[in-house]
C-alpha cells in the first residue's frame, strides 16, 4: 500500500511538471478597425516545434484606436506533456472611417 501511494505521488509530481514548448516564431497579428473584436485579427507567420494552435487570450475584446497589446496563447495538442504559454503581441487598431453623403442639405430630415 505504501509503495502504491509513493508511486502515485511521484507520478502526480511528474505530471504537474509540464514541458514548456519551443516556439520558433510567434505570430504577427493583422490590423483591425475600431469596434472589431481581436478575433477578427489574423495570426500568421508562426511556427512551433510541437503541434498546437495560437489564439487571442481575450478574443471577444475590443480596443480604442492605436497600437495596443494583447496576449496570444499557444495551446498544444498534447496538454498532458506540455503547458500552454502566452506572449504579448502588438496589434494596430485603425480609426473608424466616417462616411457621409454630400447629397443632404442643411436642415434636411434624414
Amino acid at each position: 500500500m505504501a509503495f502504491q501511494k509513493t508511486a502515485l505521488c511521484i507520478f502526480e509530481k511528474i505530471r504537474k511538471t509540464l514541458i514548456i514548448p519551443s516556439i520558433t516564431a510567434w505570430p504577427v497579428a493583422s490590423e483591425i478597425s475600431y469596434g472589431q473584436k481581436f478575433s477578427s485579427s489574423v495570426l500568421s507567420g508562426h511556427t512551433a516545434a510541437t503541434p498546437g494552435s495560437f489564439s487571442f487570450e481575450n478574443p471577444e475584446s475590443t480596443s480604442t484606436a492605436g497600437v495596443v497589446n494583447q496576449y496570444v496563447l499557444f495551446t498544444l495538442e498534447d496538454t498532458f506533456t506540455y503547458s500552454s504559454i502566452r506572449k504579448e503581441l502588438s496589434i494596430t487598431v485603425n480609426k473608424m472611417e466616417l462616411k457621409h453623403n454630400r447629397d443632404f442639405g442643411i436642415g434636411q430630415v434624414l
